[in-house]
C-alpha cells in the first residue's frame, strides 16, 4: 500500500493534469512515507531503522526479472518496477515473508478456504 501511494505522488496520479508540474523523485517520495510521514503524525517510534523503534521493513532480491534493468539505482527499482512480491517483511521486527513465503499462514489452506468462500458467493 505505501508503495502504491509513493509511486501515485511521483507519477502524479493523485495531482492536478498541469503538464508543469513538477513531481517528486523516488527518494522524495520514499522519505515521504518513512521519516517525513512520521514527522507529520508526531511519531518519533517510526520512521526510521534504529534501536528501540517499530522495525517495518521490506527486502527484494533485485537479481529478479521483476528488476531488469534497473539495478543501477535500487531506490527508484523498488519504487517503479512494483514486483509481484517481496522476498523479506518485518512487522514489529518480526518477519511474517521470509525467502518470498509467509510465515505467519498457509498460503495454500488460506487460498483454499478464500476459493470455496468463493464458489459459495457465486453459487448464491
Amino acid at each position: 500500500m505505501l508503495l502504491s501511494r509513493v509511486r501515485e505522488g511521483i507519477t502524479g496520479y493523485s495531482l492536478s493534469n498541469d503538464p508543469n508540474r513538477k513531481l517528486m523523485t523516488a527518494r522524495e517520495a520514499i522519505y515521504l512515507g518513512t521519516r517525513g510521514g512520521a514527522a507529520v503524525f508526531g511519531r518519533k517510534d517510526i520512521g526510521s531503522l534504529e534501536a528501540g523503534k517499530c522495525a517495518d521493513f521490506f527486502a527484494v532480491d533485485l537479481n529478479r526479472l521483476d528488476f531488469a534493468g534497473a539495478g543501477h539505482d535500487p531506490v527508484s527499482a523498488v519504487v517503479f518496477c512494483q514486483p509481484v512480491r517481496v522476498d523479506y517483511t518485518a512487522v514489529g521486527g518480526k518477519f511474517i515473508v521470509t525467502e518470498n513465503q509467509l510465515t505467519t499462514v498457509n498460503e495454500r489452506q488460506l487460498a483454499e478456504k478464500h476459493n470455496k468462500a468463493s464458489r459459495r458467493l457465486l453459487a448464491g
